[in-house]
């Protein structure tokens, strides 16, 4: 593939990477990317691809902008209000950059288009922020064999993954389900409406997509595939966990036909189960069962009371170290009489915590047990 000359003085310092070079800016250059949500996370995760060379970006939104995104969806100014993001994302990159073709998609992602719109594009980017469109668009590709580039944003925090991704021996890395077989219960998710987000930390995460994204089409780095980064930027910590694929999904669409009949709402609707009883809890401590538990007492609590084998994390400063946890194990919340942790299950859930319950009536009365 052949550059012009602009070209060639644009993408210089790609060129002199080694790990990238013209070879790679030609495979920049060919692909096709399609970013779903042009918000907090897609709009840093397009300016970079669009910088990069990225040939085919495809911006799926069906959202128009408000006052209220101006301080994180950082392509759009106060003249964009009330108009369509994708369409303003579109235009903006296609003058920023026009060796490249941008399309904008002014639709919904449903069970009925994401086949014919997935299939014009090889990597799928995840800019949305809810659990409905998260398993779709994994069902989708993995249907498709395309790599999905995850990303997601609570507060002060953030995650970024890439799943379903191609292994050298043939295998798929883990994909969305392996990382929550199961959605959040129903009212316990917030997004950034409700919560707020430090708009700084959706430039941080988006950024880290594009650069996944920029490593699997030159296929130089090692890419997160096979594992799930957490970022804390309220202390900059980082940490990464690895995430092992199951060998089934009960329930999963297996096919389109499925997955067009499969109600993701309802799906990501349905209660689950947060809580366990004394008795489950006492045989956990009784078998020194693989699980993490956290004590949201006061301090001063939970060294009149200890609980042995209990990490202690006051509810309070909870948000603040979630990066000390591990967002794949089990783990189980407890405080005095139950209320404060179920406060923390909705934190831990918002912040995209796979497997978490609450101690039921708290710890109190087991405690009282136990003494008498």
């Amino acid at each position: 593939m052949s550059f012009t000359e602009l070209e060639k003085k644009r993408y210089s310092r790609h060129f002199q990477l080694q790990e990238i070079g013209e070879q790679g800016q030609a495979k920049l250059k060919s692909a096709s990317v399609l970013v779903i949500g042009a918000g907090g996370l897609g709009c840093p995760v397009l300016q970079y691809l669009a910088a990069a060379g990225v040939g085919n970006i495809g911006i799926m939104d069906f959202d128009v902008v408000e006052a209220s995104n101006l301080q994180r969806q950082i392509l759009f100014n106060e003249s964009d209000i009330g108009k369509s993001k994708a369409s303003c994302a579109a235009d903006r990159l296609n003058t920023f950059n026009p060796h490249i073709r941008v399309t904008a998609i002014n639709e919904k992602l449903t069970t009925l288009n994401i086949r014919s719109i997935f299939s014009e594009y090889e990597i799928i980017v995840d800019g949305t922020d809810n659990f409905a469109t998260r398993y779709l668009i994994n069902d989708g590709c993995v249907l498709l064999d395309k790599p999905f580039v995850f990303g997601s944003l609570y507060k002060f925090s953030g995650q970024v993954s890439v799943f379903n991704y191609l292994n050298s021996d043939g295998s798929r890395s883990a994909t969305y389900r392996d990382l929550f077989p199961v959605p959040p219960d129903p009212g316990t998710v917030s997004d950034c409406v409700d919560s707020g987000v430090l708009g700084s930390v959706a430039g941080i995460i988006g950024t880290i997509q594009a650069t996944e994204v920029i490593k699997l089409i030159t296929a130089s780095g090692n890419s997160l595939a096979g594992s799930i980064l957490m970022i804390n930027a309220g202390n900059l910590e980082f940490k990464k966990w690895n995430i092992s694929p199951a060998s089934n999904h009960e329930g999963t669409p297996n096919s389109w036909e499925e997955l067009v009949n499969f109600d993701y709402e309802f799906f990501c609707n349905s209660v689950v189960d947060s809580s366990i009883d004394s008795e489950e809890f006492n045989e956990i401590r009784r078998n020194q069962l693989p699980v993490q538990i956290i004590d949201v007492r006061e301090k001063w609590e939970a060294e009149e009371t200890p609980i042995p084998g209990a990490i202690s994390i006051p509810l309070h400063e909870l948000a603040s170290n979630l990066v000390q946890l591990n967002p794949l194990g089990k783990i189980v919340i407890v405080c005095a009489e139950g209320k404060r942790s179920k406060l923390a299950v909705n934190i831990l859930r918002n912040a995209g915590f796979k497997d978490v319950k609450s101690l039921d009536q708290g710890i109190i009365d087991i405690l009282e047990n136990s003494q008498g």
